[in-house]
Order: C-alpha cells, then structure tokens, then sequence
C-alpha cells in the first residue's frame, strides 16, 4: 500500500495533547518501517512529506531526514537547514555513508539522532522511545522585542556599511551580554560585512530563504555566527542575487523574528527602493542616512527624505548623519525596562 501523499496514519485524526507528529521525507525510511513503528508507538502519528524541506509542515513535532554523507554538499546543507529549524522541530538525520565527522557535524548542528542506514528496527525503536519520553518541547515566554536600525545610503561608496559595522561592534562590547546585537546585511548583491569582520562562512539571507515558512521560527540566537566581540552576523548572499528574492513579508518574518532574538539588530539597506526596503524602513525604530557633504550627495539626501516621510511608524526616529571625518553614529542599547 502506498502512503505518500495520505494525511497519516498511526493515531487517530483528532490528536489528543500527548500524540507527537512524525514527518518522514522520501527516503529517509520505508511504509514497512514506518508501518511497523506506528503499531509499536500509538502516540506518533506518521505522515510521509516530499521530497524538500521547504514542504515540512509547519505544525511538525519531528522529522526524519535523508542525508548522503558521501556528498559534502549535502551534508552543508543539512547542517544549515537543521540550524534553521524551528527550536520545537526535533530532526533525525538518517545517513547514507556514514562517517564519524559527518555524524559528529549533523549532531552540532542541532540533530537529536543520527541513525546509520539502513536503519535497523531496534535502532529505530530506541531512537523514537527517547523522542517520545521526552514529550513537547515546553513553551517559552516570548521577550519583549528589541530595537531595529535601519541604514541607509545616500548614493554608493559613502562607506555606509564600515560605519555601520563599527557601531555594531561598539555596541556588542558595550553592551557586555554576548549575543544581545545582530547586524543583517540585507544588500542582496553587494554586501561585504562579512568581509570586515572576516566571516566568510557566516549564514547568509540566501541560507534563511531556503526556509520558506519557516523563516519566522529560525532560533537566529543560535544559528547565527558571532564575531570575537560578541556581535552575530546575517550575511549578504555569496553571489549576486536578485533583488526580488525578498519580498515584504519575508522581510517582515525575517525582521521580527531578529527583533525577538536580539536587543539590538542594524540592517543594512541595499543603496535601491524595492518594496521590501520600504518594509524594512516601516518597521525601524531608527533610521540612519548616511551622506557625504557634496552638492550631488545633498541632492540625493533629499531624494531619500521624501521616500523616506512615508514609512515612519509612530515613535520612529529618523537620523541624517554626514560622513566628514569618520565619526560613529550615536547608538546606545536600549536601557533595561525598570
């Protein structure tokens, strides 16, 4: 009998509070395993996916993984889809080839197994009796959300992104607490924070949007590198990306869930209008233009000025700030509530 493609199988259609989902992409096990499982464990209730991770539901409890450890690439990219799964998401790598580093990267990553295939029935039962003794994961109470600053660049080369990344790093060492400061590099084409602070393997947008509807989930807090000083790094994409792979409302996921994550996150604009820039400005707390003194520079200020009276929410503040000898923008961390 085939069951890709049914709703599930294992627990009832109206799942009690205890019964965990289990989704399972093509490969990762066979309908024999996954039939022979649900009869032993009446509190799983098995789905078959497809083949990508961007059609994992998103109501998931755990999910089983096909990984073929004789393909770096792959290995790669299953170490950076598991990073980006939501906390709640348990994943079990199923791996093809297996090697000890690539068993040891898998569980770094975030895994909560890593079962050699093909998977033996007693592996597999002992994998998923831990899973569900272990039972959901408990919810925590979200925090307040931290600010967002916005830069913006008044023409290219004002060296608006030196600056930017600068104020980061002062702001990461002010602010003592490891991880409370984010800098996204949201120029999809010609962004180089991460060459200023030498990551170059740091997790990239391109990385998120892989993702899909997931992207609001992402634990950034942990899956996001961080710089000697304390500051983690979004990267700008490795190659040039269209600027259209954005849009405002992955902006918006993408936005708030590092307003969740961190006390203070600078986004750096690309130097173009798009309409997921506008959300970007829309949701800023502040926004820092950053110019040169020269007639053409002045001229462009003003260009931005009045793209940029729109998007203001109510208690946004808006920062001109004129690059004459290098000096920092003013960036302090937000006080703590009383």
């Amino acid at each position: 009998m085939d069951l890709r493609g049914l709703k599930g199988f294992g627990a009832a259609a109206d799942l009690p509070s205890d019964v965990l989902k289990l989704g399972i992409v093509s490969g990762a096990l066979t309908e024999t395993q996954a039939s022979g499982m649900a009869t032993l464990f009446p509190r799983i209730r098995f789905e078959f996916l497809g083949d990508s991770l961007r059609d994992i539901p998103a109501d998931l409890d755990i999910v089983f993984v096909s990984v073929d450890g004789a393909a770096p690439e792959n290995i790669e990219q299953a170490v950076r889809q598991c990073r980006l799964h939501p906390a709640a998401l348990r994943t079990v790598f199923v791996l093809h080839h297996a090697e000890i580093s690539n068993t040891r990267a898998l569980l770094q990553s975030g895994a909560v197994d890593v079962l050699p295939a093909p998977v033996g029935e007693a592996a597999l039962a002992l994998c998923l009796e831990r899973l569900v003794a272990r039972g959901r994961p408990a919810h925590v109470a979200p925090r307040s959300a931290g600010q967002l600053v916005a830069v913006l660049k008044a023409g290219g080369g004002v060296g608006a992104t030196s600056l930017a990344v600068q104020a980061g790093l002062m702001a990461a060492v002010r602010a003592g607490e490891a991880g409370s400061v984010c800098f996204a590099d949201l120029d999809l084409q010609f962004g180089s924070a991460a060459l200023y602070l030498d990551m170059a393997e740091a997790l990239t947008v391109s990385d998120c949007l892989a993702v899909g509807e997931f992207l609001g989930d992402t634990q950034f807090a942990t899956a996001l590198a961080a710089h000697r000083s304390g500051m983690r790094l979004l990267a700008a994409p490795r190659d040039v990306t269209a600027l259209d792979a954005l849009t405002p409302q992955l902006t918006d996921a993408l936005l708030t869930a590092l307003r969740r994550d961190f006390t203070l996150t600078i986004a750096d604009l690309p130097p173009v209008w798009t309409a997921w820039t506008y959300r970007a400005l829309q949701m800023a707390a502040r926004i820092v233009l950053v110019t040169r003194l020269s007639v053409p520079h002045v001229h462009l200020v003003r260009r931005c000025l009045l793209c940029v009276s729109g998007p203001l929410h109510p208690g946004s503040t808006f920062r001109p700030h004129i690059r004459l000898h290098g000096r920092l923008p003013a960036w302090r961390m937000p006080r703590p509530a009383a």
